[in-house]
């Protein structure tokens, strides 16, 4: 009789109103390729550089354009596109090489105010230069709130998406 009463006191109790669990948050990949855009440097450039972009005036402090010819591809999403969707980003300078599995978006997940982005990160073997490399995922857009990005079960940056915090580290350099 004893060890129920233990196991019992151990079970957390169920109270109306009490903290729902994480919900899944619907995204989608944005691929860089698609838009004529690089990210910009930011100290120090061996820590990740995380943003939670609501705008296009958030877009242009992270990405830059860079003009090709012959192309017409577009710097940056629509301004329509910025009304329903923020879009979650995380870049690291890596070395040169394939770039297609260097970032895996696996979750996003929302425990309240909490949005947590969950990402593998497998960086390239040595090589004699870098580049600068994002996963940006768009998601709903955002209210004000903190977002975790989480890199390979390690939280690498915490932002407060819609607010002056919205980029993490906040050192971006011009």
């Amino acid at each position: 009789m004893r060890a129920r009463h233990r196991i019992a006191l151990m079970l957390p109790p169920l109270v109306p109103g009490q903290a729902a669990m994480a919900q899944s948050i619907g995204w989608s990949a944005l691929d860089i390729a698609g838009y004529h855009s690089f990210v910009q440097n930011w100290t120090p450039d061996n820590a990740p550089l995380c943003a939670a972009l609501s705008s296009s005036g958030d877009w242009e402090k992270v990405l830059h354009p860079a003009p090709t010819l012959f192309s017409h591809a577009p710097y940056a999403p629509a301004e329509s596109f910025w009304k329903h969707h923020t879009v979650l980003l995380v870049a690291r300078v890596i070395d040169t090489g394939p770039t297609a599995a260097v970032f895996t978006g696996i979750s996003i997940n929302r425990e309240g105010t909490v949005v947590t982005v969950s990402y593998r990160f497998i960086p390239n073997a040595k090589a004699s230069s870098q580049i600068k490399w994002p996963l940006m995922l768009s998601v709903a857009k955002l209210p004000a709130g903190t977002v975790r990005f989480v890199e390979n079960g390690h939280e690498v940056c915490l932002i407060r998406a819609g607010r002056a915090g919205w980029i993490s580290p906040s050192s971006m350099r011009r």
